[in-house]
């Protein structure tokens, strides 16, 4: 039991489903996007975070420090702080992003 009470708990279903391949979609993300990864995590480490990132055009990718694979329960007012970050820029229509002048094609289009 975690100290603040909650309990994970793996499915195992999940483990019964065909493995999918991530990378043969992420080019075609055509959104905004920042890849969470924490530097200490062993299922996808700095280098697999990065190859991830690298992946989705234009993509940010940010390591925290210290943090290990579950970046939402270890640093979650973090990660809430870039969702809110992006909700701003979407809402805005990317006029704030900082890659909006150089690729507009990240700012949604489809109303």
């Amino acid at each position: 039991m975690h100290p603040t009470g909650w309990r994970f708990r793996w499915d195992r279903r999940v483990l019964d489903t065909e493995p999918v391949d991530p990378f043969a979609f992420l080019a075609d993300v055509r959104c905004i996007a920042r890849v969470m990864a924490g530097s200490e995590s062993e299922v996808m480490p700095p280098a697999s975070a990065e190859r991830f990132a690298t992946a989705i055009p234009g993509a940010v990718l940010e390591l925290v420090a210290g943090v290990g694979h579950h970046v939402e329960l270890e640093a979650p007012e973090r990660v809430a702080a870039r969702i809110l970050e992006l909700v701003s820029l979407e809402r805005v229509g990317c006029k704030n992003s900082v890659r909006a002048p150089r690729n507009p094609r990240f700012c949604r289009q489809d109303g």
